[in-house]
């Protein structure tokens, strides 16, 4: 899974994607947040994506994001900003076997897919979710077949991207 928020002049929005192993998107997320800090938007992305892939069933997660903050937060390596403790605490929750999941820092041009749905996030009323891979948007579509080629062609790691 990976998230990501972004902000703008008028508002901030979080979102993200969810793959399997082989790349395969098995669903997108994204929301816009109105009056938010981007590290709330930031950690907001997170549990999102976290409670969508429990309702529909995953039980081990690799998580990327290229908010440092929020990883490092969750990790426990680092003290979270008093506006996100909340919201860490409510990930930290949702994460009952630290051995179902894996968390770590990203730099941005490994989380474009997740950046792009940011945008959309921006037009959402509430958080909208896509399981039908055909229905994201064309630019959403074209950099997640981008990096499935990547993954198939075994020549860069998510975490090299």
């Amino acid at each position: 899974m990976n998230f990501d928020g972004s902000t703008n002049c008028t508002c901030q929005a979080g979102g993200g994607i969810i793959q399997d192993h082989l790349g395969n998107t098995v669903v997108a997320y994204a929301g816009n947040l109105k009056n938010n800090t981007i590290t709330q938007a930031e950690g907001m992305a997170l549990p999102w994506g976290l409670k969508l892939a429990i309702s529909i069933g995953i039980k081990k997660l690799e998580i990327e994001g290229d908010s440092q903050i929020i990883v490092e937060s969750v990790k426990g390596s680092s003290t979270a900003v008093w506006h996100v403790d909340s919201i860490l605490r409510d990930v930290i929750g949702l994460l009952i076997n630290p051995d179902d999941f894996i968390i770590c820092h990203i730099f941005r041009e490994g989380n474009e897919a997740a950046d792009s749905m940011t945008v959309v996030g921006r037009l959402q009323n509430g958080l909208g979710c896509w399981g039908d891979p055909s229905l994201l948007p064309v630019t959403t579509m074209a950099i997640l077949e981008k990096e499935k080629a990547y993954a198939q062609e075994g020549t860069v790691s998510s975490a090299q991207r």
